[in-house]
């Protein structure tokens, strides 16, 4: 009888391992789903800013806190283009005669079967 008892509570108790584990697959499963749709919307915002920015951009009588991020903006672009100048500037002939003669460096593979193991005794 006692064992009778034990098997029917050990059941139970599977049972109820079982389904909170298939709850926690769901509830990693919808969390995911959210932040899918979540980072979706983020894309919207960053295409509906970048509309916005293009579309006002020059025009005057923004509001100053528009106004300030349209600056921000060019400024960040004005950056952007002078650190490209300074990558074309790198790119020099002289960088390009050094890369042409620079030694170069023989790549092997090795594969699991080259590979031997040594046991150690102990």
């Amino acid at each position: 009888m006692a064992f009778e008892n034990f098997g029917k509570k050990l059941g139970a108790m599977a049972s109820t391992a079982s389904k909170k584990a298939g709850e926690q697959v769901q509830v990693a499963k919808l969390t995911l789903d959210k932040a899918g749709l979540e980072k979706d919307i983020e894309g919207i915002y960053i295409a509906m800013g970048r509309y916005c920015f293009t579309f006002l951009k020059d025009r005057e009588n923004l509001p100053e806190e528009l106004t300030s991020y349209c600056k921000e903006v060019e400024s960040l672009k004005s950056q952007i283009s002078q650190i490209n100048n300074e990558i074309a500037n790198c790119k020099d002939p002289l960088s390009v005669e050094f890369a042409e003669t620079a030694p170069t460096v023989e790549v092997i593979e090795v594969l699991p079967q080259d590979i031997s193991v040594v046991e150690q005794e102990k």
